[in-house]
């Protein structure tokens, strides 16, 4: 009597399990039914949110819901990226971070608690931009040689906006390979450094290659542009290369959308099918070069 019993009780907990498997792959199926909030843990307006509004824009329309963006702004970025880590892991909450920001973030921070390995999957990306040096036109200096010799001789005169970790980074590799220092002013995000140079509050602002055209429209000019590559219009720019001077390609950021790491693998599996199929989008790869990203897409681990 025991062991029918026995059996019985083994027969209908296999039952009740595999009911159970049967009912989360039918939800997890049935994904996305609502609406899916991407967090940009910087202010609206620059490179990283401008390239996620476009990435929510049309992979919205893969998926067939509203995909919204959240502003997270603080910290460089550690703000938003702290709050994301909160957050539910049913995939309806996402984000997108830049990279190597939160990677090199991670290494220096130690009251930082993000490992951009572990915390999150990364899904895809698709631009992989330099970041540059600018000032206003009309500044003593037109190139990284004449910069270095100004603050020389000026010293504590010259400040430089930033708007998270890489940006500090590249500050370090430049002061010690000139020999030099200056005065690092922290922004929430890159339309916040551009602000703050076209209005005269900081001598020069690191930010995306992407901004260069809203920067020359408000009078400024890249005095060290990062990378190789050229905007369409400029057949020649002054390279931080240039003069024996110091390659900071390295730093060339990449805005990724991520999940939280315990997101069950059917709600990746449809999200990352999503954005690839917008690799082959004519049309949002059409809109991501006019902004001046470079077109650069990768997906997986």
């Amino acid at each position: 009597m025991k062991k029918k019993i026995l059996a019985a009780v083994l027969t209908l907990s296999v039952i009740l399990s595999l009911a159970g498997c049967q009912g989360q792959k039918k939800a997890e199926a049935e994904y996305p039914t609502k609406t899916i909030n991407m967090i940009v843990p910087y202010s609206a307006g620059g490179g990283t949110d401008n390239m996620a509004r476009l990435i929510a824009q049309y992979l919205g329309n893969e998926l067939g819901v509203q995909v919204n963006i959240i502003n997270k702004p603080g910290a460089g970025g550690e703000v938003g990226a702290v709050e994301f880590l909160g957050e539910s892991t049913d995939g309806y909450t996402i984000a997108c971070l830049s990279f190597p920001d939160f990677m090199i973030s991670d290494i220096v921070n130690e009251k930082f608690d993000f490992d951009f390995y572990e915390s999150v999957n990364y899904l895809a990306t698709y631009t992989s931009t330099p970041l540059s040096y600018f000032a206003m036109a009309d500044a003593p200096f037109h190139n990284m040689t004449e910069f270095a010799a100004y603050c020389k001789e000026h010293p504590g005169e010259v400040t430089v906006a930033e708007a998270g970790i890489a940006h500090r980074v590249m500050a370090a590799a430049i002061m010690d390979h000139y020999d030099i220092d200056y005065t690092l002013v922290n922004f929430d995000g890159a339309n916040e450094s551009i602000s703050a140079l076209l209005g005269g509050h900081v001598t020069v602002a690191g930010n995306s290659n992407a901004n260069i055209n809203k920067i020359v429209a408000g009078g400024g000019y890249p005095i060290a542009w990062g990378g190789s590559i050229l905007p369409e219009g400029y057949s020649e720019l002054p390279l931080f290369t240039d003069d024996n001077g110091v390659s900071v390609d390295f730093l060339s950021v990449s805005p990724v959308v991520v999940t939280l790491k315990d997101t069950p693998a059917e709600v990746n599996e449809i999200l990352q099918n999503a954005l690839v199929k917008m690799i082959d989008n004519a049309e949002f790869r059409q809109k991501v070069e006019e902004t001046g990203y470079q077109w650069a897409p990768q997906y997986g681990e």
